[in-house]
């Protein structure tokens, strides 16, 4: 179990992987979630993302992620990918 030391460069390290995968803004932060719940996602959207004929940006994905991820690095990384897989945009 590594423990993680530097948490903003994890954080920037996590939405730059994110915003590769899911193809829109990711903002993340770590909190208190409860004992059993790794993270929380929150997807904004814009009257873009309604529309199939236009073209624009699209929403921020909001990440906040158990703060007792960064007491194992492993299982944070995990977690990341889970929510890469799932979320992933072509």
């Amino acid at each position: 179990m590594i423990r993680i030391e530097n948490i903003p460069e994890t954080k920037r390290n996590i939405e730059i992987q994110l915003q590769n995968a899911v193809k829109r803004p990711v903002s993340a932060s770590f909190g208190h979630l409860g004992k059993h719940k790794t993270h929380s996602i929150a997807i904004q959207t814009t009257l873009f993302e309604f529309d199939e004929e236009t073209t624009g940006p699209k929403g921020t994905m909001y990440l906040t992620l158990n703060t007792t991820l960064l007491q194992d690095k492993q299982e944070l990384t995990k977690v990341i990918d889970e929510i890469a897989k799932k979320y992933k945009s072509d």
